[in-house]
């Protein structure tokens, strides 16, 4: 299992602090009952903001779009690992769907191989 950021749609909007490889970021969680969609805006430590409103879309990574040294470099992907979810709700969101870094170790025949000590990432 990767190690994901944990998150409660029913708190947002809502600012964490989350220690990436690079360091700390703030990672704003927001979510637009109207359209059931969330977006994640992203600042530095200092809380300077680097990228807002990115939309969150299952199984496309966040910042994807965007080539910045200043961008956390593990990738933070919005998916299923039972790929049963389809897309991302407020019905999924923190229970099937994760916010998951995409760190996993693989074994010489491509398959991921769990780590024990990083099922969750607070």
């Amino acid at each position: 299992m990767r190690p994901y950021i944990p998150v409660e749609p029913n708190e947002f909007p809502e600012i964490i602090n989350f220690h990436f490889d690079d360091g700390l970021f703030l990672l704003g969680f927001n979510y637009n009952d109207q359209y059931d969609s969330f977006t994640v805006d992203l600042y530095n430590a200092d809380g300077e903001e680097l990228i807002m409103g990115e939309p969150v879309i299952l199984n496309k990574p966040l910042w994807s779009d965007y080539s910045d040294i200043s961008l956390p470099t593990e990738p933070v992907i919005p998916m299923d690992e039972a790929d049963i979810e389809t897309d991302v709700s407020i019905d999924n969101l923190g229970i099937t769907v994760q916010f998951y870094l995409d760190i996993l170790d693989y074994d010489k025949n491509g398959r991921p191989i769990p780590d024990e000590g990083d099922d969750l990432i607070v």
